[in-house]
């Protein structure tokens, strides 16, 4: 899981239904726990001034693209949540030992197996930027078509504070 650091993120949410989708929660919804079909998310903070926003979908990365990791994506670019992923968009990731399940997750010993989780960041095109050094996310909701929860997420590179991202995520279950 342990990436090259240089660095980015802060993720906000769209007004109104997440990703421009009528389907997506809004505001004044319990935007913490329902997915639509788009997902939704938003984050505050900024990582070495460089910006991921708005969130245009959230998603859990299909399982059969990884070994064994299970990652939440929050993407800035707009499309289906389970469809085709371009590289087009900045995307920041919290990525799991295993499927997450409601309950608490730590980023305290790199690797896996455990309830573990990291934050990362990518860049459009596939670039690796950040890596987080801290992380805890508490899952609310896990089933089989919505994940959601909240995070602090904190990034750090050669001892230079590099930001704190914190926030919630209602994730659509990709298969």
């Amino acid at each position: 899981m342990e990436r090259g650091l240089v660095a980015v993120v802060v993720l906000a949410a769209c007004g109104g239904g997440a990703g421009g989708d009528p389907d997506a929660p809004s505001a004044g919804t319990d935007a913490t726990t329902d997915c639509g079909t788009t997902g939704a998310g938003v984050a505050t903070g900024t990582i070495d001034g460089v910006e991921v926003a708005p969130v245009m979908r959230a998603f859990r990365v299909p399982s059969d693209q990884l070994d064994g990791e299970v990652p939440i994506a929050l993407d800035d670019s707009p499309g289906p949540a389970c469809g085709p992923h371009d590289s087009d968009g900045d995307h920041f990731l919290l990525i799991f030992c295993a499927s997450p399940t409601v309950g608490e997750y730590r980023q305290d010993t790199p690797g896996c197996p455990g309830a573990r989780v990291a934050g990362f960041v990518e860049r459009a095109g596939g670039m690796d930027v950040a890596v987080s050094t801290s992380a805890t996310v508490t899952i609310s909701r896990a089933d089989d078509r919505c994940i959601a929860g909240t995070y602090t997420t904190d990034f750090t590179y050669m001892g230079a504070e590099l930001g704190t991202v914190t926030g919630w995520f209602a994730a659509v279950a990709c298969p």
